[in-house]
């Protein structure tokens, strides 16, 4: 099965196909994952993008990891066209119970485990420390008063 190529791969809250055809990502996620406090209970969606030499049904089986360590996994099978495909997984659930790097990795039939995203779970800034301002800033107002 060597000629599958996961050309990028994303997570996102949800990701929907049109009647036309045209793809809906929402809530894409860029290298790291906010969240308001933990733990934190996330239910994403991974898409990818796989291209094949020729139509194939593989086997693909999923591993999310917390800082390397294993966390949950699952499996299903999948129809891939020859050309550039779009692989849609929703319903993924995460749990976080610290600030972490999570990464997804995926398997194809026999091939080898391959790293398909990575991004770190981090909580977001409280609103106090949110809206202080830069410590230039800070320096400014204290000379123009």
């Amino acid at each position: 099965m060597s000629d599958l190529k996961v050309k990028f791969a994303f997570v996102c809250d949800d990701a929907r196909r049109e009647d036309n055809g045209k793809l809906i990502f929402i809530g894409v996620y860029a290298g790291s994952i906010l969240v308001q406090s933990l733990p934190a209970n996330l239910v994403l969606c991974l898409v990818m993008s796989i291209q094949t030499d020729r139509q194939i049904e593989t086997p693909i089986v999923f591993q999310i990891h917390f800082d390397g360590e294993s966390a949950t996994e699952g499996a299903t099978v999948i129809t891939l066209q020859k050309g550039d495909n779009f692989s849609i997984f929703p319903g993924i659930p995460v749990a976080a119970t610290q600030p972490c790097r999570l990464s997804i990795r995926v398997k194809f039939g026999e091939e080898e485990w391959q790293e398909v995203v990575s991004a770190e779970v981090l909580t977001l800034p409280s609103a106090t420390t949110a809206s202080q301002p830069p410590a230039e800033q800070s320096r400014r107002d204290a000379r123009d008063s």
